[in-house]
This record gives C-alpha cells, sequence and structure tokens, in this order.
C-alpha cells in the first residue's frame, strides 16, 4: 500500500540529518561558536572531523586561520561546514539530547544565513565546475567538474584522485574559465564580517577577494611579514603577477582529449595533461583575471563589496582608518575588525587603545615641550595635524612646512608621522616638477608625501606648484604614469616639508603659502649636551601607540575648534616670509613701488623696466618676460593694483598697456661703464607722459 501524504511528509519532516554544520551543533550544544571545536568534542574527534572535511569538502585543503595565515587545525566550530553525525552521535546522547533531523538543520541554515552540510558536501562531490569546459551533457552528473563517463575513462586510479581532490580545471584555450576557477579557490576566502554585537557571539561571513585590479595594478591582501596583520598591498612589479599564476597553476591538469576514427567509428580517448604554463598563457589568463577583479578605479580608503557584488555596509558612518589591530574609527575611537573588504593601503603601525593617556610623560612630550617651551600653539598645531593626517581627511586643504636649523628634531617628527602611516613616499620638489611626478604617489596609494630638506633645482617651478596645489586643492588631475595609461582622479595624499631654509618657488598667487602649515624649529640639539642620537628609535619602538592616540586627540582638538588648526606664536611673520620668497613680484612691489589709488597708474613698460633692474640685482625672477610678469601681477590681487589698459593720449591709435593701483616705481642697479668702472643709476617710472618713451632716468 503506498503511504498516504501525510505519512510521506511526517517521515521526511522525521529523518535524522547524516551531517550538521558547526554553528548548528554549537547552538544544540549551548556553547560558544568561537571555542575551538577540539574543547567541545575533544581532540581526537576534533582531528578526525578536520581532515574529514579537509578530504570531503575542500579538495584536499585545511581551513586557513585569519589571524596568522597558517592552516588551521583546531578551527572554531563556526567554521567547520560538515559535521558528520554518527563522529558526535555519543554528545548528544552525553547530554540527553536528540540527534537533530534533516529538517531542522534545514531550518536552522535557512534561518540563520549558515551552510547547508548536504549541500555543501552535494557540491564538494558531485556539482560540476561551471567552468570546466569539457564536452559532456548537460544532465550528466558530474564529479568536480568532470563528466562521470569521462571519469570513469581516465586511464588510471591516480587520475581520478587528481579528479577527487578538485586539481583539474579548464584548459589553456579557455583563460575566462580558468581565471574564474582562480578566483574561486586561490583569491577568495569566506571570511567574519566586523559587527558591533554579533548575535548569539557569532559572527556572520562572506566571501571576499583577496586579489584584485584597479588602473593597472594588482592589489593583493597579504602578511608583509611573519606574525603581521594581513593589509591590501600594491604590487607595481609586471613580473609578480606571473610568478602567482605560475605558482597556482603548477600542480593542476586539466582533460586532454585523442579522437580518432576506426571503421568510420568515432571514439575518444582521455587522459590528464599537466598545464605547465608558458608565457603566453599566462598572459591570457592574467588578462583575463584582470577582467574578472576589476575594482575600478582610484586607490583611496574604501568598502568593497564581496566576490558577488554585494556592499555589506560593514563599515558604514565615521572617518576609518586602519591600524595593528582592527579598523580604527577616528572620531569615536571604536575598532572594527579588519577584513579584506576594508580596502586601505596605508595602515597605522600601531595599536590602538582608547584607555591610554595621550599626555602621559613621554619622550615624544618631552622632547616638543624642550623645542617649543615658549610657544603651546606649535605642540597643538603640530598634535592636530597629527590627527588631520591620520584620519585620512583632505577637506582642509592644508600643507605642514617646518623651517629650522640641522639637528632641530624636524627628521624625527617627519619620521615618525611617517612610522604611523605606514604607505609614506618620500619626493622631492624636482620630482614634483617632472612629467611623471605623481605616478608613485597614486600608485603605492600613498597617504602622506615628506619632503625632506626641500631644495629647488630648476628654473621653472610652476609644474611643481600646480601640482602641490591640485592635490592639495582636491582637484582632479590628470597622473601621466610611464608606460602606462593616464589616470584622471583625485589624490588623497598630504605634504609634509621640512627645511633648514624657507624654499623658493615662483607662486605669485601666494596660493601655496596660504594653505601652509609653517613650524620654526629654532633650537638646536645637535653637538650640544641635549644631543641625544638614540631617541628617534625609542619614540618608534616604545612609544608610537601613545602618539597614535596623542594624535587621535589631537584630530578632536581639531573638530573641536570648527576645522581651524591652532597658530604657533610665529605663524604671521613665517606667513610673511614665505610670501615674500615665493612671490618676488610681490616683494617687487612692496620694495619698489608707491601705491596710489585706484585712479592712478604707470606704464607697464616702464614699469617692467625698473623690475628688470631689481631681479637682476636681487638675483631673483631673471628671465620673465612683460607678458608673464603682467600676468604675475594680476596673480597678486593686490587691491588696487591691477593691469589693465587704457586709450593712447593724443588719439594716437592703440591700447596703452598700464598698471592701475601703482603711482610710481624705482629701483637702484649697479653697473659697469665704457671703461669698465662700476656706477649706481635709478631706474623709474617718472617718464610717464609719453608711452613711447622709455622707462629709464
Amino acid at each position: 500500500m503506498n503511504p498516504t501524504p501525510d505519512t510521506t511528509e511526517t517521515a521526511a519532516v522525521a529523518e535524522p540529518a547524516a551531517y550538521i554544520c558547526g554553528p548548528f551543533l554549537a547552538k544544540l550544544w549551548d556553547v560558544d561558536p568561537t571555542d575551538p571545536l577540539s574543547s567541545v568534542v575533544g581532540d581526537d574527534i576534533a582531528r578526525i572531523i578536520v581532515d574529514w572535511q579537509r578530504e570531503n569538502v575542500d579538495y584536499g585543503r585545511y581551513l586557513i586561520d585569519h589571524h596568522t595565515g597558517k592552516p588551521h587545525l583546531d578551527p572554531w566550530i563556526e567554521d567547520v561546514s560538515v559535521v558528520p553525525v554518527e563522529l558526535v552521535a555519543e554528545g548528544f546522547s552525553d547530554r540527553g539530547l536528540a540527534l537533530p533531523t534533516r529538517q531542522e538543520q534545514r531550518e536552522f541554515s535557512e534561518a540563520d544565513g549558515s551552510p547547508d552540510p548536504e549541500i555543501e558536501l552535494m557540491r564538494a562531490r558531485w556539482v560540476a565546475d561551471p567552468d570546466l569546459n569539457v564536452a559532456a551533457s548537460a544532465a550528466e552528473k558530474r564529479i568536480n567538474g568532470v563528466p562521470e563517463s569521462i571519469f570513469i575513462a581516465l586511464p588510471s586510479d591516480e587520475d581520478r584522485a587528481k579528479v577527487l581532490a578538485g586539481r583539474v580545471i579548464a584548459p589553456p584555450q579557455a583563460p575566462t574559465y580558468v581565471a574564474r576557477w582562480l578566483v574561486r579557490h586561490e583569491y577568495t576566502a569566506r571570511l567574519p564580517l566586523p559587527v558591533d554585537k554579533p548575535k548569539d557571539n557569532r559572527r556572520r561571513k562572506a566571501w571576499m577577494r583577496t586579489l584584485l585590479r584597479a588602473d593597472q595594478t594588482w592589489y593583493h591582501y597579504e602578511r608583509t611579514a611573519a606574525g603581521d596583520p594581513p593589509r591590501w598591498v600594491a604590487h607595481t612589479d609586471p613580473e609578480w603577477m606571473r610568478r602567482k599564476l605560475r605558482a597556482a597553476l603548477a600542480n593542476l591538469w586539466y582533460v586532454k582529449v585523442k579522437t580518432s576514427t576506426v571503421g568510420g567509428v568515432e571514439t575518444h580517448m582521455y587522459s590528464l595533461k599537466a598545464w605547465n604554463p608558458d608565457t603566453r598563457t599566462l598572459t591570457m589568463v592574467e588578462d583575463a583575471l584582470a577582467d574578472e577583479l576589476a575594482a575600478g578605479t582610484g586607490t583611496s580608503a574604501r568598502e568593497l563589496p564581496d566576490v558577488y557584488g554585494q556592499p555589506h555596509k560593514a563599515y558604514r558612518g565615521g572617518t576609518r582608518a586602519l591600524v595593528r589591530n582592527g579598523v580604527l574609527d577616528v572620531e569615536t575611537g571604536k575598532l572594527a575588525l579588519n577584513t579584506p573588504l576594508w580596502f586601505d593601503l596605508a595602515r597605522i603601525e600601531a595599536d590602538y587603545d582608547h584607555r591610554v593617556d595621550p599626555y602621559a610623560d613621554s619622550e615624544w612630550l618631552r622632547m616638543l615641550r624642550d623645542q617649543w617651551a615658549d610657544d603651546p600653539g606649535a605642540i597643538t598645531c603640530l598634535q592636530q595635524w597629527f590627527g588631520y593626517v591620520i584620519s585620512g581627511r583632505t577637506d582642509l586643504q592644508k600643507w605642514m612646512l617646518i623651517i629650522g636649523p640641522s639637528g632641530s628634531g624636524k627628521s624625527i617628527i617627519a619620521d615618525v608621522l611617517g612610522k604611523l602611516l605606514g604607505i609614506v613616499s618620500a619626493t622631492k620638489l624636482d620630482t614634483l616638477n617632472s612629467q611623471f611626478g605623481l605616478q608613485a604617489l597614486y600608485e603605492t596609494g600613498a597617504q602622506l608625501a615628506l619632503m625632506s630638506d626641500i631644495r629647488f633645482g630648476a628654473r621653472d617651478s610652476s609644474t611643481a606648484v600646480g601640482n602641490l596645489l591640485a592635490v592639495i586643492g582636491e582637484d582632479e588631475i590628470i597622473i601621466e604614469r610611464k608606460h602606462k595609461t593616464a589616470v584622471s582622479t583625485k589624490l588623497g595624499v598630504r605634504f609634509h616639508g621640512s627645511a633648514n631654509e624657507m624654499p623658493r618657488w615662483s607662486d605669485n598667487s601666494s596660493a601655496l603659502q596660504r594653505r601652509a602649515l609653517i613650524l620654526e624649529t629654532s633650537r638646536a640639539f645637535r653637538g650640544t649636551d641635549a644631543d641625544d642620537p638614540g631617541l628617534k628609535h625609542r619614540i618608534i619602538a616604545g612609544e608610537l601607540g601613545q602618539v597614535l592616540r596623542w594624535a587621535i586627540e589631537g584630530l578632536a582638538l581639531l573638530n573641536a575648534a570648527g576645522g581651524r588648526f591652532t597658530r604657533s606664536t610665529h605663524a604671521d611673520e613665517l606667513d610673511a616670509e614665505l610670501a615674500e620668497l615665493s612671490s618676488p613680484v610681490r616683494t617687487f612691489v612692496n620694495d619698489c613701488c608707491e601705491i596710489g589709488t585706484a585712479d592712478e597708474f604707470v606704464d607697464l613698460k616702464a614699469l617692467y623696466a625698473v623690475w628688470k633692474g631689481w631681479a637682476e640685482a636681487n638675483n631673483t625672477g631673471k628671465g620673465m618676460s612683460q607678458n608673464k610678469f603682467r600676468a604675475a601681477l594680476k596673480a597678486l590681487y593686490l587691491d588696487p593694483v591691477k593691469p589693465g589698459q587704457k586709450a593712447m593720449p593724443d588719439g594716437k591709435p592703440g591700447k596703452w598697456l598700464v598698471v592701475w593701483g601703482i603711482r610710481r616705481a624705482e629701483t637702484s642697479v649697479t653697473d659697469r661703464g665704457q671703461y669698465g668702472q662700476r656706477g649706481s643709476r635709478v631706474v623709474s617710472t617718472d617718464l610717464l607722459g609719453d608711452p613711447m618713451c622709455g622707462g629709464d632716468n
């Protein structure tokens, strides 16, 4: 007699589960899902379960410990996707619990989002790798992607063992399929999502990419040193990806088909052939992999979607920075778990502890107080700058310049800040003045550019000044890259400069000076009793965590001040000096010109003659054409000085080029006479009435 529908349904519900997942086991036994497996089932059973999962579910691979990067021989209970019930049946009996049913496991997996062990096992054993690319009926059962008929026809048990181990993939002629296999098996990891309050002490997990491609550069989530937390690292070496692919494909095989016809009957012979990739094949696979793992453009810190393109908003809200022990919300001081979903090339090389007193006695603070004993505003300004830099913000559009003699602590300050940021690019003004001056800043994802001992060797500094202004001002900028496509983007880098004396460059608008935070280290320690060669090493080795906490407090001070940096005692004096040196035309106007009313004017040609004499005498701005001189005057925005034009006198045709707002100008020049004697003369604009006259008196 056939069973009634009700009887059939009851039997299905009561079917005992042959396998359960680790999270369900933890719930049934009322244990912490993050406990090691061995602490719950015992060492012997734990080893059997781990080995069984490795052989039957994970293609011979161990689970990987996210924190160490090594095989996880005693994983958390929740990390075990399939547990044979027969191995833990005694534990259920000891606890007086009935064995779970298949229906109970299904309902738990559906409600919890955890893996269904039956489906996981079926996928591992039978479900086709969708990209294996071997001829067979779509309905035919497959074993790790290989059609069952081909699996049976393989010539040896050794070949069949390779199939069972999941080591047979698509052939070299199908690079896209190979790339997809690599993404799934080599460059994806299922890791916990960062959440503030895990439900039932469990962390939800997601499949995350550990490799991505942006703007023709590979980025890999890896450990840069033993014991180091993992992070995203840029790889600009064109050979790096080729080496990775060669290693990944070295022990893989593909199905080779040999077709022959005998007596009109076509037969197929199947065998496995080692992948053994050549350079051409590697290039094809790399190109396909780049398409599969494309992550847009830009190297700014951001949250990535998971491998399926699903955003999780795991790092929502606040300004975040990567530190050694997590992802720090710099506004609140809270830490979140670091995962590959947080793309950040710059890591602060210190653990963050919000309980640390930022003002506790330290060698770092003693050094600053020794330098600026009578200028606490300078220390506060530096503290705010440190906080601003580690926050990743660029909205205040500022840069730092520290001026002082050798041995005054400038390099210690720069090096400590550099150690905090991790990814730092050392650059020079001459480099920024070149065609590819921004390439390294972009490709490394540097958040800080250190410009030590600022000097300028080129006569024309316009490119360097333009690049600095564009980056600091958050402008979209075209970054030329040698042997690569140019990129149009914004750079999130902040500039920190040091110099023994005020730098000179051409910035007649003083835009760069207005965005500068200038501090002066006037006290030199080198060669005195206060000289301490080991100070920098001790600060970096032992106090970086406190400096980080001090910097976070500086960011809070900056925010409390509405984004206005504290000014040092000598800020006005230093600003004026930099403005004067960076704009010789401004200095010329201040030194040589008598400012008049908006209706008064001088002849441009006569004023330019005075400028040439002054520039020659002061060894600055030489070679500037009259047109550039006129443009520089306009860039001053110095009311009422403004280049313009007016009608020629006496009805003469044409326009008269003049400079409004200047009553007169003069300078003294020294030159040699006919017989070599040195003499002094005055060059002025006094002969103004006739625009056709020269300007010399």
